[in-house]
Protein backbone atom coordinates (compact mmCIF):
# COMPACT_ATOMS: atom_id res chain seq x y z
CA UNK A 1 0.00 0.00 0.00
CA UNK A 2 0.95 3.40 -0.63
CA UNK A 3 2.00 5.68 2.03
CA UNK A 4 -0.89 7.83 2.69
CA UNK A 5 0.78 10.27 5.44
CA UNK A 6 3.38 12.02 3.11
CA UNK A 7 0.58 13.16 1.00
CA UNK A 8 -1.54 14.25 3.72
CA UNK A 9 1.17 16.28 4.87
CA UNK A 10 1.51 18.09 1.20
CA UNK A 11 -2.38 18.39 0.49
CA UNK A 12 -3.99 18.04 4.29
CA UNK A 13 -6.56 15.06 5.50
CA UNK A 14 -9.86 16.77 3.02
CA UNK A 15 -7.48 15.64 -0.57
CA UNK A 16 -6.21 12.51 0.08
CA UNK A 17 -8.84 9.78 -0.18
CA UNK A 18 -8.17 5.90 0.80
CA UNK A 19 -10.36 2.82 -0.33
CA UNK A 20 -13.47 4.09 1.27
CA UNK A 21 -13.40 7.56 -0.34
CA UNK A 22 -12.43 6.13 -3.30
CA UNK A 23 -15.34 3.12 -3.68
CA UNK A 24 -17.97 6.60 -3.41
CA UNK A 25 -16.49 8.19 -5.97
CA UNK A 26 -18.03 7.79 -9.92
CA UNK A 27 -15.29 5.86 -12.22
CA UNK A 28 -16.64 7.35 -15.18
CA UNK A 29 -16.71 5.93 -19.08
CA UNK A 30 -14.12 3.38 -17.90
CA UNK A 31 -14.79 1.22 -14.26
CA UNK A 32 -11.13 0.17 -14.11
CA UNK A 33 -10.39 4.02 -13.74
CA UNK A 34 -10.40 3.67 -10.01
CA UNK A 35 -8.47 0.87 -9.00
CA UNK A 36 -5.70 2.95 -7.55
CA UNK A 37 -4.64 2.74 -3.84
CA UNK A 38 -4.98 6.56 -3.21
CA UNK A 39 -6.89 9.51 -5.34
CA UNK A 40 -5.14 12.84 -4.53
CA UNK A 41 -6.55 16.45 -5.18
CA UNK A 42 -3.93 19.55 -5.51
CA UNK A 43 -5.49 22.63 -5.59
CA UNK A 44 -2.90 24.12 -8.36
CA UNK A 45 0.34 23.95 -9.49
CA UNK A 46 2.38 24.64 -6.74
CA UNK A 47 0.95 21.55 -5.10
CA UNK A 48 1.28 19.37 -7.94
CA UNK A 49 4.57 19.79 -8.58
CA UNK A 50 5.31 18.42 -4.80
CA UNK A 51 3.11 15.54 -5.31
CA UNK A 52 5.27 14.57 -8.70
CA UNK A 53 8.39 15.31 -7.14
CA UNK A 54 7.34 12.86 -4.28
CA UNK A 55 6.11 10.42 -6.66
CA UNK A 56 9.33 10.46 -8.94
CA UNK A 57 11.65 9.94 -6.20
CA UNK A 58 9.84 7.41 -4.19
CA UNK A 59 8.64 5.26 -7.64
CA UNK A 60 4.73 5.97 -7.15
CA UNK A 61 3.05 5.61 -10.28
CA UNK A 62 0.96 8.16 -10.84
CA UNK A 63 -2.29 8.59 -13.27
CA UNK A 64 -3.80 11.68 -13.69
CA UNK A 65 -7.52 12.40 -13.97
CA UNK A 66 -9.97 15.01 -15.38
CA UNK A 67 -13.63 14.09 -15.80
CA UNK A 68 -12.94 10.45 -16.56
CA UNK A 69 -14.47 10.53 -20.13
CA UNK A 70 -11.58 8.50 -22.11
CA UNK A 71 -12.21 6.20 -24.53
CA UNK A 72 -9.21 4.63 -24.82
CA UNK A 73 -8.05 3.52 -21.57
CA UNK A 74 -5.72 6.10 -20.83
CA UNK A 75 -7.04 6.61 -16.84
CA UNK A 76 -6.73 3.57 -15.99
CA UNK A 77 -5.37 2.61 -12.44
CA UNK A 78 -3.77 -0.09 -10.26
CA UNK A 79 -2.92 -1.46 -6.98
CA UNK A 80 -0.16 1.18 -6.06
CA UNK A 81 -1.46 3.78 -8.11
CA UNK A 82 -2.22 7.14 -6.92
CA UNK A 83 -4.67 9.16 -9.04
CA UNK A 84 -3.84 12.50 -8.94
CA UNK A 85 -7.49 14.84 -9.63
CA UNK A 86 -7.30 17.34 -11.33
CA UNK A 87 -10.76 18.99 -9.74
CA UNK A 88 -9.80 21.33 -7.46
CA UNK A 89 -7.82 23.83 -10.44
CA UNK A 90 -10.43 25.90 -10.93
CA UNK A 91 -9.34 29.94 -10.64
CA UNK A 92 -11.88 31.67 -11.75
CA UNK A 93 -11.92 31.73 -15.57
CA UNK A 94 -10.75 35.21 -16.84
CA UNK A 95 -11.88 35.94 -20.02
CA UNK A 96 -10.73 38.88 -22.25
CA UNK A 97 -13.44 39.30 -25.07
CA UNK A 98 -11.49 42.31 -26.82
CA UNK A 99 -8.29 39.38 -27.47
CA UNK A 100 -10.70 36.70 -27.36
CA UNK A 101 -8.82 34.94 -24.72
CA UNK A 102 -9.35 32.72 -21.56
CA UNK A 103 -6.92 32.18 -18.94
CA UNK A 104 -8.78 28.32 -17.82
CA UNK A 105 -7.89 26.11 -15.14
CA UNK A 106 -7.26 22.58 -15.61
CA UNK A 107 -10.81 21.54 -13.65
CA UNK A 108 -13.03 23.07 -15.47
CA UNK A 109 -15.19 21.55 -17.89
CA UNK A 110 -16.03 22.37 -21.54
CA UNK A 111 -19.65 23.07 -20.52
CA UNK A 112 -18.34 25.25 -18.00
CA UNK A 113 -16.16 27.59 -20.36
CA UNK A 114 -18.75 27.38 -23.07
CA UNK A 115 -21.31 28.94 -20.91
CA UNK A 116 -18.58 32.18 -19.64
CA UNK A 117 -17.42 32.49 -23.00
CA UNK A 118 -21.23 32.52 -24.57
CA UNK A 119 -21.99 35.81 -21.70
CA UNK A 120 -19.22 37.96 -24.46
CA UNK A 121 -20.60 36.20 -27.33
CA UNK A 122 -17.69 33.77 -27.86
CA UNK A 123 -17.22 30.79 -27.48
CA UNK A 124 -14.09 28.39 -26.81
CA UNK A 125 -14.39 26.67 -30.49
CA UNK A 126 -14.30 23.36 -29.83
CA UNK A 127 -17.64 21.00 -28.49
CA UNK A 128 -17.54 17.01 -28.15
CA UNK A 129 -20.58 14.93 -27.06
CA UNK A 130 -18.94 14.96 -23.47
CA UNK A 131 -18.86 18.53 -22.81
CA UNK A 132 -20.65 18.38 -19.09
CA UNK A 133 -18.15 16.32 -18.24
CA UNK A 134 -14.59 16.45 -20.37
CA UNK A 135 -11.84 18.93 -18.27
CA UNK A 136 -10.03 21.27 -19.86
CA UNK A 137 -7.28 19.85 -18.69
CA UNK A 138 -7.93 16.39 -20.17
CA UNK A 139 -9.33 17.17 -23.46
CA UNK A 140 -5.83 19.46 -23.98
CA UNK A 141 -3.90 15.75 -22.46
CA UNK A 142 -6.02 13.70 -25.27
CA UNK A 143 -5.97 16.70 -27.86
CA UNK A 144 -9.53 16.30 -28.16
CA UNK A 145 -11.23 17.10 -31.79
CA UNK A 146 -15.03 17.20 -31.46
CA UNK A 147 -17.45 18.12 -34.31
CA UNK A 148 -15.93 21.72 -34.82
CA UNK A 149 -12.49 20.74 -35.51
CA UNK A 150 -12.89 20.88 -39.65
CA UNK A 151 -13.81 24.70 -39.28
CA UNK A 152 -11.21 25.62 -35.65
CA UNK A 153 -8.82 22.49 -35.75
CA UNK A 154 -8.22 20.66 -32.64
CA UNK A 155 -7.21 21.12 -28.86
CA UNK A 156 -3.79 22.36 -29.89
CA UNK A 157 -4.81 25.07 -31.99
CA UNK A 158 -7.06 26.24 -29.67
CA UNK A 159 -4.01 26.68 -27.32
CA UNK A 160 -2.15 29.71 -26.93
CA UNK A 161 -0.49 29.40 -23.43
CA UNK A 162 -0.26 26.43 -20.82
CA UNK A 163 1.19 25.75 -17.67
CA UNK A 164 2.36 22.16 -17.01
CA UNK A 165 3.84 20.77 -13.41
CA UNK A 166 6.64 18.15 -13.91
CA UNK A 167 7.80 15.42 -11.86
CA UNK A 168 11.16 17.10 -10.69
CA UNK A 169 8.83 19.71 -8.88
CA UNK A 170 9.29 22.40 -11.33
CA UNK A 171 6.54 24.07 -12.62
CA UNK A 172 6.77 25.18 -16.60
CA UNK A 173 4.56 28.08 -16.93
CA UNK A 174 3.94 29.52 -20.48
CA UNK A 175 0.92 31.75 -20.23
CA UNK A 176 1.60 33.45 -23.68
CA UNK A 177 -1.90 35.19 -24.59
CA UNK A 178 -0.72 35.38 -28.57
CA UNK A 179 -1.00 33.36 -31.16
CA UNK A 180 2.26 34.73 -33.06
CA UNK A 181 5.10 33.48 -30.18
CA UNK A 182 8.05 31.72 -32.00
CA UNK A 183 10.15 31.43 -29.27
CA UNK A 184 12.23 28.18 -29.37
CA UNK A 185 10.59 25.03 -28.81
CA UNK A 186 6.60 24.91 -28.78
CA UNK A 187 7.24 23.12 -25.80
CA UNK A 188 2.86 23.39 -25.05
CA UNK A 189 2.54 21.08 -27.96
CA UNK A 190 4.60 18.55 -26.41
CA UNK A 191 2.31 17.92 -23.78
CA UNK A 192 -0.63 18.35 -25.64
CA UNK A 193 -1.94 15.08 -26.76
CA UNK A 194 0.67 13.40 -24.13
CA UNK A 195 -2.14 12.08 -22.35
CA UNK A 196 -0.28 12.72 -19.09
CA UNK A 197 2.79 10.95 -19.71
CA UNK A 198 5.23 13.56 -19.13
CA UNK A 199 3.73 16.00 -17.05
CA UNK A 200 0.49 17.21 -15.48
CA UNK A 201 -1.69 20.18 -17.24
CA UNK A 202 -2.50 22.72 -14.67
CA UNK A 203 -3.72 25.83 -16.34
CA UNK A 204 -3.95 26.47 -20.43
CA UNK A 205 -4.77 29.87 -22.37
CA UNK A 206 -7.60 29.52 -24.51
CA UNK A 207 -7.71 31.19 -28.40
CA UNK A 208 -11.81 31.99 -28.40
CA UNK A 209 -13.85 32.44 -31.25
CA UNK A 210 -16.79 34.65 -31.97
CA UNK A 211 -20.43 32.54 -31.09
CA UNK A 212 -22.39 31.21 -33.96
CA UNK A 213 -26.05 31.03 -32.79
CA UNK A 214 -27.53 27.28 -33.52
CA UNK A 215 -28.77 27.01 -37.06
CA UNK A 216 -30.99 25.11 -38.74
CA UNK A 217 -30.74 21.28 -37.91
CA UNK A 218 -31.70 18.98 -40.62
CA UNK A 219 -31.51 15.28 -40.68
CA UNK A 220 -31.19 13.08 -44.09
CA UNK A 221 -31.31 9.73 -45.18
CA UNK A 222 -28.78 9.18 -48.52
CA UNK A 223 -27.43 6.25 -49.96
CA UNK A 224 -23.47 7.24 -49.92
CA UNK A 225 -20.93 9.36 -48.24
CA UNK A 226 -20.04 10.36 -51.08
CA UNK A 227 -23.90 11.50 -51.56
CA UNK A 228 -23.07 13.43 -48.21
CA UNK A 229 -20.06 15.04 -49.00
CA UNK A 230 -21.40 16.52 -51.81
CA UNK A 231 -24.10 18.27 -49.95
CA UNK A 232 -21.90 19.29 -47.45
CA UNK A 233 -19.67 20.66 -49.75
CA UNK A 234 -22.37 23.08 -51.28
CA UNK A 235 -22.96 24.19 -47.53
CA UNK A 236 -19.56 24.84 -47.12
CA UNK A 237 -19.05 26.98 -50.11
CA UNK A 238 -21.79 29.33 -48.70
CA UNK A 239 -19.90 29.55 -45.73
CA UNK A 240 -23.15 28.25 -43.90
CA UNK A 241 -22.15 24.96 -42.36
CA UNK A 242 -21.54 24.35 -38.86
CA UNK A 243 -21.37 20.97 -38.60
CA UNK A 244 -21.93 17.77 -40.04
CA UNK A 245 -22.18 13.94 -38.55
CA UNK A 246 -22.95 10.87 -40.67
CA UNK A 247 -24.21 7.77 -39.41
CA UNK A 248 -24.20 4.64 -40.80
CA UNK A 249 -27.73 2.77 -41.20
CA UNK A 250 -26.71 -0.01 -38.53
CA UNK A 251 -25.86 2.64 -35.56
CA UNK A 252 -28.76 4.93 -36.28
CA UNK A 253 -31.32 2.61 -36.41
CA UNK A 254 -30.54 0.52 -33.17
CA UNK A 255 -29.90 3.90 -31.46
CA UNK A 256 -33.31 5.62 -32.43
CA UNK A 257 -35.05 2.28 -30.96
CA UNK A 258 -33.12 2.51 -27.86
CA UNK A 259 -33.42 6.11 -27.77
CA UNK A 260 -37.29 5.95 -27.85
CA UNK A 261 -36.93 7.93 -31.00
CA UNK A 262 -37.49 5.58 -33.88
CA UNK A 263 -39.23 7.97 -35.94
CA UNK A 264 -36.09 9.67 -36.54
CA UNK A 265 -35.00 6.97 -39.15
CA UNK A 266 -38.63 5.51 -39.69
CA UNK A 267 -39.32 8.31 -41.89
CA UNK A 268 -37.12 6.54 -44.62
CA UNK A 269 -35.09 3.59 -44.94
CA UNK A 270 -31.44 4.60 -45.86
CA UNK A 271 -27.89 3.11 -45.74
CA UNK A 272 -26.96 6.19 -44.25
CA UNK A 273 -28.26 9.46 -42.03
CA UNK A 274 -26.60 12.91 -41.88
CA UNK A 275 -27.18 15.89 -39.80
CA UNK A 276 -26.09 19.02 -40.95
CA UNK A 277 -26.36 22.16 -39.34
CA UNK A 278 -26.63 25.38 -41.24
CA UNK A 279 -26.19 28.77 -40.60
CA UNK A 280 -29.73 30.51 -41.50
CA UNK A 281 -33.24 29.82 -41.35
CA UNK A 282 -35.37 27.32 -42.74
CA UNK A 283 -35.45 29.14 -46.42
CA UNK A 284 -31.64 29.36 -46.10
CA UNK A 285 -31.71 25.41 -45.64
CA UNK A 286 -34.27 24.39 -48.42
CA UNK A 287 -32.68 26.67 -50.56
CA UNK A 288 -29.37 25.22 -50.60
CA UNK A 289 -30.79 21.19 -49.67
CA UNK A 290 -33.50 21.37 -52.75
CA UNK A 291 -31.50 20.90 -55.49
CA UNK A 292 -30.34 18.03 -53.98
CA UNK A 293 -33.71 16.70 -53.31
CA UNK A 294 -34.73 16.62 -56.35
CA UNK A 295 -31.86 14.76 -58.26
CA UNK A 296 -32.41 12.39 -55.29
CA UNK A 297 -28.82 12.84 -53.64
CA UNK A 298 -31.00 13.74 -50.60
CA UNK A 299 -33.42 10.39 -50.53
CA UNK A 300 -36.02 12.33 -47.82
CA UNK A 301 -35.36 14.94 -44.85
CA UNK A 302 -36.30 15.60 -41.18
CA UNK A 303 -35.92 19.92 -40.46
CA UNK A 304 -36.14 20.39 -37.08
CA UNK A 305 -38.97 23.03 -36.07
CA UNK A 306 -38.63 23.45 -32.54
CA UNK A 307 -35.36 23.26 -29.84
CA UNK A 308 -37.00 19.97 -28.74
CA UNK A 309 -36.64 18.50 -31.90
CA UNK A 310 -33.40 20.00 -32.64
CA UNK A 311 -32.51 18.49 -29.26
CA UNK A 312 -33.81 14.91 -30.63
CA UNK A 313 -31.69 14.83 -33.56
CA UNK A 314 -28.66 15.65 -31.91
CA UNK A 315 -28.82 13.17 -29.02
CA UNK A 316 -29.59 10.28 -31.88
CA UNK A 317 -25.68 11.53 -32.65
CA UNK A 318 -24.45 12.42 -28.92
CA UNK A 319 -26.13 9.80 -26.61
CA UNK A 320 -24.30 6.27 -27.56
CA UNK A 321 -23.87 5.39 -24.31
CA UNK A 322 -27.60 4.25 -23.30
CA UNK A 323 -27.21 2.12 -26.73
CA UNK A 324 -23.84 0.72 -25.86
CA UNK A 325 -25.32 -0.08 -21.69
CA UNK A 326 -28.22 -2.32 -23.75
CA UNK A 327 -26.07 -3.89 -25.77
CA UNK A 328 -24.06 -5.06 -22.76
CA UNK A 329 -26.92 -6.73 -21.51
CA UNK A 330 -27.06 -8.85 -24.60
CA UNK A 331 -25.21 -12.39 -24.34
CA UNK A 332 -24.17 -12.66 -28.02
CA UNK A 333 -22.52 -8.41 -28.07
CA UNK A 334 -21.69 -7.95 -24.34
CA UNK A 335 -18.45 -7.02 -25.07
CA UNK A 336 -16.98 -3.78 -27.08
CA UNK A 337 -14.00 -2.76 -28.74
CA UNK A 338 -13.90 0.88 -29.77
CA UNK A 339 -12.10 2.75 -32.25
CA UNK A 340 -11.48 6.17 -33.65
CA UNK A 341 -9.68 6.28 -36.90
CA UNK A 342 -8.98 9.40 -39.63
CA UNK A 343 -9.77 8.46 -43.10
CA UNK A 344 -9.40 10.69 -46.20
CA UNK A 345 -13.18 11.82 -47.05
CA UNK A 346 -12.72 10.10 -50.95
CA UNK A 347 -11.73 6.76 -49.29
CA UNK A 348 -14.96 6.74 -46.63
CA UNK A 349 -17.43 4.52 -48.92
CA UNK A 350 -14.33 2.14 -49.98
CA UNK A 351 -12.98 1.80 -46.68
CA UNK A 352 -16.58 0.92 -44.64
CA UNK A 353 -17.24 -1.62 -47.18
CA UNK A 354 -14.03 -3.38 -46.97
CA UNK A 355 -13.79 -3.19 -43.24
CA UNK A 356 -17.83 -4.97 -43.41
CA UNK A 357 -15.77 -7.55 -45.43
CA UNK A 358 -12.91 -8.12 -43.33
CA UNK A 359 -14.88 -8.21 -40.06
CA UNK A 360 -17.99 -10.66 -41.74
CA UNK A 361 -15.03 -13.23 -41.88
CA UNK A 362 -14.61 -13.34 -38.01
CA UNK A 363 -17.35 -15.33 -36.64
CA UNK A 364 -17.30 -13.98 -33.18
CA UNK A 365 -17.80 -10.62 -34.24
CA UNK A 366 -21.79 -9.87 -33.63
CA UNK A 367 -21.94 -5.82 -34.69
CA UNK A 368 -20.31 -3.03 -36.52
CA UNK A 369 -21.14 0.79 -35.67
CA UNK A 370 -20.41 3.28 -37.46
CA UNK A 371 -20.54 7.28 -37.04
CA UNK A 372 -18.42 10.20 -38.58
CA UNK A 373 -17.63 13.77 -38.53
CA UNK A 374 -17.85 14.48 -41.80
CA UNK A 375 -15.72 17.27 -42.39
CA UNK A 376 -12.80 16.08 -41.38
CA UNK A 377 -13.39 12.31 -41.90
CA UNK A 378 -12.77 10.99 -38.19
CA UNK A 379 -14.77 7.58 -38.07
CA UNK A 380 -15.85 6.18 -34.47
CA UNK A 381 -16.67 2.67 -34.71
CA UNK A 382 -17.66 -0.05 -32.30
CA UNK A 383 -17.22 -3.42 -33.04
CA UNK A 384 -18.96 -6.18 -30.54
CA UNK A 385 -19.30 -9.84 -29.67
CA UNK A 386 -19.47 -12.12 -26.73
CA UNK A 387 -16.18 -11.87 -25.66
CA UNK A 388 -12.85 -11.21 -26.93
CA UNK A 389 -9.81 -13.45 -26.36
CA UNK A 390 -6.70 -11.17 -26.48
CA UNK A 391 -6.28 -12.93 -29.78
CA UNK A 392 -9.64 -12.07 -31.44
CA UNK A 393 -9.05 -8.35 -30.29
CA UNK A 394 -5.83 -8.03 -32.16
CA UNK A 395 -7.29 -9.80 -35.20
CA UNK A 396 -10.61 -6.78 -34.76
CA UNK A 397 -8.01 -4.55 -34.52
CA UNK A 398 -5.58 -5.12 -37.70
CA UNK A 399 -8.75 -5.63 -39.53
CA UNK A 400 -9.80 -1.84 -38.58
CA UNK A 401 -6.69 -0.47 -39.04
CA UNK A 402 -6.12 -2.42 -42.85
CA UNK A 403 -4.61 0.06 -45.43
CA UNK A 404 -5.23 3.19 -43.12
CA UNK A 405 -1.91 4.43 -42.81
CA UNK A 406 -1.62 3.50 -46.36
CA UNK A 407 -4.46 5.62 -47.56
CA UNK A 408 -3.22 8.79 -45.69
CA UNK A 409 -5.56 8.37 -42.37
CA UNK A 410 -4.88 7.66 -39.08
CA UNK A 411 -5.35 5.06 -36.66
CA UNK A 412 -6.31 6.96 -33.57
CA UNK A 413 -7.99 10.60 -34.38
CA UNK A 414 -9.03 12.65 -31.47
CA UNK A 415 -9.25 10.10 -27.98
CA UNK A 416 -5.79 9.23 -27.48
CA UNK A 417 -3.31 5.91 -27.55
CA UNK A 418 -4.21 4.84 -23.73
CA UNK A 419 -3.55 1.52 -22.99
CA UNK A 420 -6.26 0.02 -25.63
CA UNK A 421 -4.70 1.39 -28.85
CA UNK A 422 -0.56 0.92 -27.64
CA UNK A 423 -0.33 -2.43 -29.60
CA UNK A 424 -1.56 -0.45 -32.66
CA UNK A 425 0.57 2.13 -32.61
CA UNK A 426 3.76 -0.05 -32.16
CA UNK A 427 2.54 -2.08 -35.11
CA UNK A 428 1.64 1.24 -37.20
CA UNK A 429 3.95 3.70 -35.71
CA UNK A 430 7.05 5.10 -37.45
CA UNK A 431 9.73 3.91 -36.06
CA UNK A 432 11.61 7.12 -35.92
CA UNK A 433 8.82 8.88 -35.25
CA UNK A 434 8.54 6.27 -31.71
CA UNK A 435 12.01 6.51 -30.94
CA UNK A 436 11.91 10.22 -30.45
CA UNK A 437 8.24 9.76 -28.41
CA UNK A 438 10.68 7.16 -25.79
CA UNK A 439 13.62 10.12 -25.94
CA UNK A 440 10.70 12.88 -24.66
CA UNK A 441 9.29 9.97 -22.03
CA UNK A 442 12.80 9.33 -20.78
CA UNK A 443 13.93 13.37 -20.64
CA UNK A 444 10.25 14.28 -18.93
CA UNK A 445 9.70 11.26 -16.98
CA UNK A 446 13.62 9.85 -15.74
CA UNK A 447 11.89 7.38 -13.48
CA UNK A 448 9.12 6.32 -15.23
CA UNK A 449 5.95 7.24 -13.02
CA UNK A 450 3.73 9.18 -15.22
CA UNK A 451 0.71 7.04 -16.66
CA UNK A 452 2.77 4.00 -16.43
CA UNK A 453 2.15 1.80 -19.55
CA UNK A 454 0.18 4.51 -21.92
CA UNK A 455 0.83 5.44 -25.24
CA UNK A 456 5.27 4.23 -25.27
Amino acid sequence: MTDQSAFTTLLGPDHVFGANRIANLDPGIDENNLGCDLYVRPADAEEAAQVLKHCADNAIPVVTHGGRTGLAGGGRSRTGDIVLSTERMRDPIEIDAEERVALVGAGWTLQEVQDECAKHNLSPGIDIAARGSATIGGMISTNAGGMEAWRNGMMRDRLLGMEVTLTNGEVLSDLTRVKKANEGYDLKQIFCGAEGTLGVVTKAVLQLEALIPAGQTILTAQETAADAIRVMRAIQDRGLLQRAEVMWATFAKENAKCLGLPHLTDFQDAPLYVIYEIIGDDDTALEILAPFMEDGTIQNALMAQSERERDEIWRLREDSQTLQRDYKTRPESAAAIWFDMSVPLGKLDAYIADLQARLAKLDYVSTFHSLCHLGDGNLHMTVTGASFTDTQKTEVQMAVEHGVKAMGGAFSAEHGIGEDKRAMLMRCGNGAALGAMQALKAAFDPNGVLNVGKVV
